[in-house]
């Protein structure tokens, strides 16, 4: 999927605020919070996140012990007039840390997803991670590569998921092609 479906997501239609909060422990010490919020208006959607990404403590060949970060503030905006069309940007805030050393940027969003056949087709389009770097590790410039993608959709009648495949370019050595299903159990539960 795109930061469409990542920043704009389905809720209760009864209310026109969503929050969400995930808490992930991975191996290693390895630690991911998300605080999500989502706000309907009549033809657009505000939606704000907050990530932190904690590594842990790491250790070098050495035997040094540091600690590696990364935090992420952004905003997005989404045009819903239509129903079938939904199309949105988002800006966002990233600062990374490894041990004394930091890094800042802004990173930049813009695509559009358009719906036919009932809802049951889609596809869409979008430039993601286009980045400008306020402040690098070191007096090194890296270089961050933003992702074209092009998605697809496809919901049949005799299935209750969506059949999915994404193409993702960054540059002509490095491209993806993404097959993937997602299946609805009910209103609250979704198996990718």
């Amino acid at each position: 999927g795109s930061f469409i479906d990542e920043h704009c997501r389905s809720h209760n239609m009864d209310s026109n605020t969503l929050y969400s909060m995930s808490f992930i422990q991975y191996p290693a010490d390895i630690k991911s919070h998300q605080i999500f919020i989502q706000k309907s208006f009549d033809t657009h959607i505000i939606s704000s996140s907050l990530n932190v990404l904690n590594y842990g403590i790491l250790e070098e060949k050495d035997g040094n012990m540091f600690s590696a970060a990364d935090q992420k503030l952004e905003l997005s905006l989404f045009n819903i007039k239509s129903e079938s069309f939904i199309y949105g940007v988002s800006a966002g805030y990233v600062t990374s840390q490894i041990d004394n050393y930091s890094s800042s940027l802004l990173t930049y969003n813009i695509g559009f997803k358009k719906h036919l056949i009932n809802k049951r087709l889609a596809f869409g389009f979008s430039i993601e991670d286009y980045n400008y770097v306020i402040e690098d590790f070191s007096n090194i410039q890296e270089s961050y590569l933003s992702l074209k993608k092009v998605i697809t959709e496809f919901q049949p009648r005799f299935l209750k998921a969506h059949i999915m495949f994404d193409y993702i370019y960054k540059n002509s050595n490095h491209y993806e092609y993404i097959l993937g299903i997602k299946k609805y159990i009910n209103n609250f539960f979704n198996i990718y």
